[in-house]
């Protein structure tokens, strides 16, 4: 139902099935299903291949992935690709400087690229204050693939943590 709202373009809906779908997992009798940490909520056509979006639930604390897009299934733990998160640091160097009010928090979408040395290669691309809504972040990956926009810090890398593999 996700997937077909979204083609559609009926958003408001799409919503919709994903917070009650958020709801059964969370309230499943079978702690399995309860132990969902996340659904994949788009598939973004990438020549043959698909894109794939996932919406993390959300979570308590100040240091989290919310949404990611990888070409593979990124619930199997791989951190590479676009990722919007937020972290303590980060929030606390904006809130330092009197940019972020005290009741916000900062999101940013980076793209974390493996690196040659085994390492990530990160590029931050946008800042958020406050968590922005789903679409949002949509429409800034399809700007970052159509190299609309140079990332704020860092190299913009070779997107091969989402393009080739």
């Amino acid at each position: 139902m996700i997937h077909v709202t979204q083609a559609q373009g009926n958003l408001a809906w799409r919503d919709t099935v994903i917070e009650r779908l958020k709801l059964t997992i969370n309230t499943a009798i079978d702690p399995a299903i309860r132990s969902k940490v996340g659904l994949i909520c788009d598939r973004i056509p990438i020549g043959d291949r698909a894109l794939l979006a996932v919406d993390y639930f959300e979570r308590g604390g100040s240091d989290f992935t919310r949404y990611q897009f990888s070409l593979d299934d990124p619930r199997s733990g791989q951190q590479h690709g676009l990722l919007l998160s937020t972290d303590a640091e980060t929030t606390e160097n904006w809130r330092d400087t009197a940019l972020l009010p005290a009741d916000k928090q900062l999101f940013h979408l980076d793209l974390v690229d493996p690196g040659p040395d085994g390492g990530d290669n990160v590029a931050i691309y946008r800042f958020y204050v406050g968590e922005p809504h789903y679409d949002t972040v949509r429409a800034g990956v399809f700007k970052i693939l159509r190299g609309e926009v140079r990332p704020l810090s860092g190299e913009p890398g070779s997107l091969a943590g989402i393009l080739k593999q």
